[in-house]
């Protein structure tokens, strides 16, 4: 089973992850809408095995529940097929201006991206991580594509997901291996033209 990659100074990069997504805080604005946090309830009590919290951040094009709620269901999804019953994952939905300022100052890369993955915690059985999307990229994107643009939304989902549960795209094998398991989400979810992906 894939596994967030277990380096050696794993802790102390989570760690530094922590504090740098404290302050990403400080470069977006205030959320604005937070998911009613679709939840798997434990059959032992009524605390959440997995929490999802869904922030919309920008206004071109506002995120709806049901939106909400198909990305949460993927999240909680890849989570529970990695082997993760618990765990706490925030996604934040911006534009492109907000991503940029991410990308650039996390990562170095001064142009707006499609997804951003931060891993705070891979446990036995415990995920932690935030994921950020540009709703903006997506609603370009899919004017090319064979499906809508929260479909294109969801894939920036699961691709974030699938990084935080182990998978990497850094050579062209795991790309392809990414591209795969991506494939077979967005089938699972009805994705028309999902069996394209590659």
């Amino acid at each position: 089973m894939k596994r967030l990659l277990r380096a050696t100074n794993a802790a102390a990069f989570f760690l530094s992850v922590r504090i740098t997504l404290r302050r990403i805080s400080l470069i977006l604005p205030e959320a604005r809408y937070s998911s009613k946090s679709l939840q798997e309830p434990s059959q032992y009590s009524a605390m959440p095995k997995i929490r999802i919290d869904i922030a919309d951040e920008q206004e071109n094009h506002p995120v709806d529940d049901v939106l909400c709620e198909r990305l949460t269901k993927a999240a909680i999804k890849i989570a529970n097929d990695y082997g993760f019953e618990f765990g706490e994952i925030s996604i934040a939905i911006l534009d492109d201006a907000a991503i940029r300022k991410i990308n650039a100052e996390f990562l170095q890369h001064d142009w707006a991206t499609d997804a951003i993955t931060f891993p705070f915690e891979a446990s036995e059985d415990r995920l932690e991580g935030e994921i950020v999307v540009s709703r903006e990229t997506a609603d370009r994107v899919a004017v090319d594509l064979p499906w809508t643009d929260d479909d294109e939304l969801l894939l920036y989902v699961i691709h974030g997901m699938l990084h935080l549960v182990g998978f990497d795209d850094q050579d062209d094998e795991s790309r392809r291996e990414m591209k795969e398991e991506e494939k077979n989400y967005l089938l699972y979810f009805g994705v028309n033209g999902a069996e394209n992906h590659e």
